[in-house]
């Protein structure tokens, strides 16, 4: 063994730019073994393993737990080596998609809220023509008895029954009525949760007529009024399922801080 070639934890830790304990706790459960251990305790390892630290770092970024990684490096052979490779690139493909679908909700968000805040302060009508854009789209019956945005029951089986679906990326949590019930506050046929997705999309895109709401939901049938007038005045021919969305909701007494966008379906 030429030591030379070796290079003692707190040299290699430096190299990594880590601590010397986390090299330590990666050769306690087998991740990264030293090259060598000298009669004295020492632990030496080789330059090259840097590489092997790094393939674990990208690993462990992208949220593998460590004893999934440790069965992942055992890099052999160049051709396990290029399997490697290939894992991490898999995963950093799926985390650029998770990360493009976040970026699509907030801006979703976020220019619904300038609509919002341009109209009000040009004092223009709160309606206009827009889309629902194809997504994701989980639903979940509402219990007749249950009040409008009460959304910790549904959020609790919605998690249960698609952790995938929420996990560390914003959504969109709405309701549905029918046309008929929608001068009814406590009315909810559905609530359902939403985000953007290229593939396996299940909601399409849809033509909706869009108005904002922002004082006490008691009145919200106020809003629902000017919409259908808005509507029959320009010749709009609404469908009997209408969408309604919080796009601010601060966690405070106001009872008008909230704003919600409804969306009729355009027949």
């Amino acid at each position: 063994m030429q030591k030379n070639f070796l290079v003692k934890t707190a040299e290699f830790a430096k190299i990594c730019n880590t601590t010397k304990e986390t090299i330590f706790h990666y050769d306690e459960i087998g991740l990264l073994k030293p090259c060598h251990v000298s009669e004295n305790g020492y632990r030496y390892y080789a330059l090259s393993q840097s590489d092997q630290f790094f393939a674990v770092r990208e690993l462990k970024n992208l949220g593998l737990p460590l004893k999934e990684i440790k069965n992942k490096i055992k890099t052999e052979s160049p051709l396990q080596y290029d399997s490697l490779l290939g894992t991490i690139t898999e995963e950093l493909d799926k985390k650029i998609l998770h990360l493009k679908q976040c970026r699509q909700t907030l801006m979703h968000i976020k220019n619904s809220l300038h609509t919002y805040l341009t109209m009000k302060k040009n004092n223009t009508s709160p309606c206009f023509l827009t889309e629902i854009p194809k997504s994701c789209h989980i639903k979940i019956p509402s219990e007749k008895t249950q009040q409008p945005f009460e959304y910790v029951d549904a959020y609790l089986k919605l998690l249960q029954q698609n952790p995938s679906f929420i996990k560390n990326c914003p959504y969109i949590a709405g309701t549905m009525k029918n046309s008929e019930d929608a001068d009814n506050p406590l009315a909810c046929e559905y609530y359902y949760f939403r985000k953007p997705c290229t593939q396996n999309a299940n909601f399409p895109k849809t033509a909706v007529l869009s108005a904002f709401h922002d004082s006490n939901y008691e009145e919200i049938s106020r809003t629902y009024g000017i919409l259908r007038d808005y509507a029959q005045k320009h010749g709009i021919r609404l469908g009997t399922q209408y969408y309604e969305e919080i796009l601010f909701n601060p966690l405070n007494t106001k009872e008008n801080s909230f704003i919600i966008q409804i969306m009729a379906k355009i027949a």
